[in-house]
């Protein structure tokens, strides 16, 4: 049961390590929202009249786009790390009750 302990304190200590870092570097402005997400796109008006009503609400969608992909990426990826970590205190919980 001991290895166990040990193992959720590392793993504790790491995370809680990394959000200290996470927010320690975004206070301080090293870390934050990439200046090229806040550029806007100038179209003419003679481009807008050429568009239908429901195609004006996509031309500006891009932005965001890069975004959300990159939430979505760092979603699965923390799920993933989840599953594994759940995995491993599985695999280890059955190893010592069969030993």
């Amino acid at each position: 049961m001991e290895p166990v302990i040990w193992t959720l304190l590392l793993i504790g200590t790491l995370i809680g390590g990394g959000v200290s870092l996470s927010v320690y570097l975004y206070t301080r402005g090293v870390v934050g929202t990439k200046r090229s997400a806040h550029w806007q796109t100038f179209v003419s008006e003679s481009a807008l009249e050429d568009t239908p009503n429901d195609d004006q609400f996509y031309m500006n969608m891009s932005a965001t786009a890069g975004t959300t992909s990159r939430y979505a990426r760092n979603s699965i990826m923390l799920l993933l790390a989840g599953v594994g970590v759940v995995v491993m205190l599985l695999a280890l919980m059955i190893n010592s009750m069969l030993h």
